[in-house]
């Protein structure tokens, strides 16, 4: 059953996430902090740890990624609402129109990496949200000029904003020996 109340706060909770970004020195992205309220990264937890089936990612069959099917009525639906409703914040953080397109619920086993990598023409800015506790070393690197400029440490609740640009080099060469549990918002 939807929550529709959650809905509406984490509207005003991840609102206030994307207007307290911080700049991390790129032009191209931006860290975020307490982008969920409490109940609502305690429900997308549930969802993940509860999950008994798994789908491949798109154009990642070959990673050790994995993404929750679409359920109806389910939190993923909720968080999906939630990003439905902020397209205008989003397209003023980049100060360009966007159009939302999708919310995953994706899950890296131990061991994952991916190199760096600007992402394909059908996402134009992404957010990437760290849902479950990981080894802050598990968190996203970002490049500048072919060199690692910023690495986000891993925390629940935080994650990045990023524009896809012919600069937006980022990717994940630490291995870590951690499940990684993260929500991940396509604009198009």
């Amino acid at each position: 059953m939807i929550d529709q109340g959650l809905i509406d706060s984490n509207i005003i909770t991840v609102r206030q996430s994307l207007i307290n970004r911080t700049d991390i020195g790129l032009d191209y992205a931006y860290a975020l902090t307490d982008v969920f309220s409490a109940d609502m990264i305690e429900k997308i937890k549930q969802e993940f740890d509860s999950n008994t089936t798994w789908d491949k990612v798109d154009l990642q069959e070959n990673f050790s990624r994995k993404i929750i099917p679409w359920k109806p009525e389910s939190v993923i639906e909720e968080v999906y609402m939630v990003f439905q409703d902020l397209e205008q914040e989003v397209s003023d953080t980049f100060s360009r129109q966007l159009k939302f397109q999708s919310v995953n619920f994706w899950q890296d086993s131990p061991g994952y990496t991916i190199s760096p990598h600007i992402d394909n023409n059908r996402i134009s800015v992404a957010m990437q949200i760290y849902i479950n506790q990981a080894h802050y070393t598990a968190g996203t690197e970002m490049y500048k000029d072919g060199d690692l400029f910023y690495k986000l440490p891993w925390a629940s609740n935080t994650g990045y904003i990023l524009s896809n640009t012919d600069k937006s080099m980022h990717g994940m060469l630490t291995k870590v020996n951690t499940l990684r549990q993260h929500i991940y918002v396509i604009f198009k």
